[in-house]
């Protein structure tokens, strides 16, 4: 599909183009950034596939209108990380990813130029587009639990599809974040991750300075306290209950990447400009009398914590490379 923007001089039909590419509320225009990944780009770094020195490009167009509608309905700040992207493609599936060209593996082959190192782009599966943040819910649980799941719904106030896709374009936009922050073997960090994270996790480091990270793996670490159960091992709705008292969701209690990740996800489509007009809520619903978990309710101090430092992140930030300035003196 494609947009075009018509000059004008009359304010109000520059206006309506503005919103209708994207562009009213950050520095680009977000229909050009999106399109279908070329080649089946796989970025998992496991034999024998080899994506160092390689990135993904565009293999095509796609329909851009509901990343337009996603991205008017984002925060400021979602928004800027967003325009910081090279690209947001649409995969085929059967979960999306994120990818920050890590400086030690990219940039070292001449004869790739389109390989940047500190490039960032996150990738959307096709299915995924035209589901609503609840559904997109139900899925992961489903993924993970599906014994469990069978007994649980998630809900929303006011349902459109742009929170969907909103959920699912900020949660691998927070793996770029995460292994911006925590690269191969440098001493980066998130401020405020020890503080909030750390304490839900054996070893909180272990999820800190990796190449790649799976979608729900449980390998990486475990729960310090025994009566959480790790998600792929609770047995009732009330085992899955306790996991959100501590993780923002049973995707966010996989390992310490995601507990991070899925929380910024989820703060994404909290502050949505949509959410702050239509006062959203959002709960995860038993069918065997348990009483619903408020998602972007008083979860207590544990959940408070994680919030406040998903919503640091989110405003401080972002996917391009830091550059310092320096002042000249006269």
């Amino acid at each position: 599909m494609g947009i075009f923007a018509m000059r004008s001089s009359g304010l109000l039909l520059v206006l309506g183009t503005l919103l209708l590419t994207g562009t009213a509320h950050a520095q680009c225009t977000i229909a050009s950034k999106v399109c279908a990944v070329a080649n089946n780009f796989n970025p998992v770094p496991k034999p024998p596939n080899n994506p160092d020195n390689k990135s993904p490009t565009c293999g095509g167009s796609v329909a851009v209108t509901p990343f337009i509608d996603a991205f008017n309905a984002a925060s400021p700040s979602i928004r800027t990380s967003l325009c910081q992207l090279k690209n947001i493609f649409v995969s085929s599936g059967p979960q999306g990813w994120g990818r920050f060209n890590d400086p030690t593996k990219h940039g070292h082959d001449p004869h790739q130029p389109n390989d940047q190192a500190e490039d960032s782009y996150i990738a959307v599966a096709q299915p995924d587009i035209g589901n609503t943040f609840s559904q997109l819910q139900d899925q992961n649980l489903k993924l993970i639990n599906p014994g469990v799941a069978a007994n649980i719904n998630h809900a929303e106030t006011n349902t459109v599809p742009e929170l969907g896709l909103l959920y699912a374009m900020a949660h691998e936009l927070g793996h770029v974040i995460w292994h911006k922050q925590y690269p191969l073997g440098q001493p980066l960090h998130i401020p405020c991750y020890d503080a909030n994270f750390a304490s839900s996790w054996q070893h909180p480091n272990s999820g800190k300075g990796r190449r790649w990270t799976e979608f729900d793996d449980e390998t990486i670490d475990k729960h310090p306290d025994a009566n959480i159960r790790m998600p792929k091992a609770a047995t009732t709705p009330a085992e899955m209950a306790d996991i959100y008292k501590v993780y923002a969701t049973a995707l966010a209690g996989a390992n310490p990447e995601e507990d991070f990740v899925d929380m910024y996800a989820l703060e994404a489509v909290f502050s949505s400009t949509h959410c702050a007009k239509q006062n959203c809520t959002f709960a995860m619903n038993f069918s065997t009398g348990i009483p619903a978990v408020p998602l972007n309710g008083n979860r207590g101090t544990m959940i408070a914590g994680k919030r406040q430092c998903a919503n640091t992140a989110i405003s401080t930030l972002h996917p391009a490379r830091q550059i310092k300035r320096q002042r000249r003196h006269r």
